[in-house]
């Protein structure tokens, strides 16, 4: 039996010696391990506010060179931040718009919802 156990611990180191071989020369892409590295950032591009001046981090793989232009974590949820807050902005102006038509108004004996 010893005999068919060294013959078996060779298979699998031969097996485990291709497989290294074969992950060695795949893609990142394709073995879904990335090492991602910032190569610098860009605007957000946030979609409530054209504007904004949010930055994401832009991310290239030191392995395979990949390029993520934008597209991660950290940018997702710095969208989302921003978004948010641009909603929260944007609810708060028109409170401050119907505040101020009321305010302007008022004097003339007009509702905010009349004129």
């Amino acid at each position: 039996m010893s005999g068919l156990a060294k013959q078996l611990e060779d298979d699998a180191r031969a097996e485990v010696s291709r497989l290294e071989r074969i992950a060695a020369a795949a893609t990142c892409r394709e073995m879904g391990c990335h090492d991602w590295q910032s190569i610098g950032g860009m605007n957000a591009g946030c979609e409530l506010d054209k504007d904004c001046s949010c930055s994401v981090p832009v991310l290239q793989c030191i392995r395979c060179g990949d390029c993520d232009y934008g597209d991660n974590a950290e940018a997702k949820e710095t969208r989302r931040k921003c978004a948010e807050s641009a909603s929260y902005e944007h609810v708060a102006q028109r409170k401050r718009l119907t505040q101020a038509r009321a305010a302007l108004t008022a004097p003339l004996g007009l509702g905010a919802g009349h004129g």
